[in-house]
């Protein structure tokens, strides 16, 4: 029973330390092909051009759709396909932007083969250096950790690498949206 003890108790220190070696990342500074989370649609349009060298044929936007906020028409995606890549940029409407749509989510994509998912997990490595986590087939800079176990908080932005995909998220943007519609939606019943 007292070797059972002592194994939980340095299972938790060990847990514990490796917990405090990870360090949150600005990860609104870390570029995919030239884009980052919070950029405007039209930021993001002009760096992914300018990034991957491509012409108006290659870029595909999405429908316009009505931005809750301002009531304008605004498209909310666009992708580029150059060759064998690709590149998705999502935008959301932000409230603390004043209704602008801001990336939220970024995938850039390479063909799936071994030699392809290696080379992208070494240049991710390379160009944004030390990752927050670094597990067998997940690379993860994230902007907060969870306290309780070593995970980012998924409520937060992060990017990460897994197989042939390196990918932005951050949920904070629809978050502010939903709590914004929530706000608006507020009504004082009156009878």
């Amino acid at each position: 029973m007292k070797n059972v003890f002592t194994c939980c108790i340095l299972t938790c220190l060990v847990a514990s330390t490796a917990c405090l070696a990870q360090k949150a990342v600005d990860v609104y500074k870390i570029k995919v092909a030239g884009v980052s989370l919070g950029m405007t649609i039209d930021s993001a349009r002009v760096a992914a051009v300018s990034f991957m060298h491509a012409t108006a044929s290659q870029i595909h936007t999405a429908q316009p759709s009505v931005n809750p906020i301002t009531g304008k028409a605004v498209s909310s995606s666009f992708f580029i396909t150059q060759g064998h890549l690709t590149l998705s940029v999502s935008v959301t409407a932000d409230p603390k932007m004043g209704g602008k749509p801001v990336v939220d989510n970024i995938i850039y994509e390479v063909p799936w083969t071994r030699q392809n998912i290696e080379a992208l997990e070494s240049a991710a490595l390379e160009k944004y250096s030390t990752p927050t986590f670094n597990n067998s087939g997940s690379i993860r800079w994230c902007e907060a950790i969870n306290p309780v176990i070593p995970v980012c908080t998924q409520s937060k932005a992060m990017i990460f690498v897994e197989n042939n995909q390196i990918l932005g998220n951050d949920l904070t943007v629809s978050q502010r949206l939903n709590k914004w519609r929530v706000e608006q939606d507020a009504t004082k019943p009156h009878f």
